[in-house]
């Protein structure tokens, strides 16, 4: 997983990118006479870059589609958990009480604690179980379960809807996940190209506090996230003193 290599929020970045290469541009003929590759085309690049690293979608727009499968997901999971609720009371009626441990089982009864916390892995496994259970013994929990000829069908497409579903929610998630490693690959990228103009800047400005200040990424950082201390700095004095 690739991780941000900078400091701040994502917002924080973007904005410390604009304010610094409109310093460089404003300072552009210094930054020129020390690299030559500082002219108004390469700052324009960067700032393109720096665009397209923002437009690309944010956690919450990339992760909103899985959400919203995901909410369908834990819907049809219940309705899973139900199904097998219900066939649990058939297999009640259907087979005699010495044999209840072992056919649940055979059922997927140790299935059925975890699917009920959202463990979609082990909702596929009751569906299964489930489903076999039914084509092995319909017969039976049919005529001594009273089990309704339309069962068996409902559970079968229930199980096909989940699958699909959660097959539709992975897939989501996957893509989720590439689209946040684009993102900081992007971010990672604009801020290696700052770092470097920084630190020229603060060559270029060594012997000059102010100007090199605005070429310092921990002091750019202060001023957008709104944690510099602002004001106005010297003595006070009156007629008498």
């Amino acid at each position: 997983m690739i991780t941000a290599n900078f400091k701040g929020t994502q917002q924080d970045l973007y904005a410390i990118c604009k304010l610094a290469w409109n310093s460089c541009t404003q300072h552009l003929a210094d930054f020129t006479a020390f690299k030559t590759k500082y002219d108004a085309t390469f700052v324009a690049d960067q700032l393109t870059e720096v665009d397209a690293a923002e437009a690309m979608p944010d956690s919450q727009a990339r992760y909103a589609e899985s959400e919203v499968l995901r909410v369908h997901l834990v819907e049809m999971a219940t309705d899973a958990t139900n199904n097998w609720q219900n066939l649990k009371r058939y297999i009640a009626d259907a087979f005699p009480e010495i044999e209840q441990k072992a056919r649940l089982e055979e059922a997927g009864s140790n299935y059925y604690l975890k699917a009920g916390n959202d463990s979609w892995d082990n909702v596929q496994g009751l569906l299964t179980a489930g489903k076999n259970f039914i084509t092995t013994h319909d017969a039976i929990l049919q005529s001594a379960g009273f089990m309704p000829t339309t069962f068996s069908t409902k559970f079968s497409d229930d199980k096909t809807a989940f699958n699909t579903q959660h097959q539709l929610f992975l897939d989501s998630e996957e893509t989720a996940k590439q689209e946040t490693q684009v993102k900081n690959v992007a971010n990672n990228d604009i801020f290696a190209n700052l770092m470097v103009m920084l630190l020229d800047g603060q060559e270029i400005f060594k012997y000059d506090e102010a100007t090199k200040a605005q070429f310092i990424y921990s002091d750019l950082l202060s001023t957008v996230s709104g944690t510099s201390q602002a004001g106005i700095r010297g003595t006070i004095t009156d007629t008498q003193n």
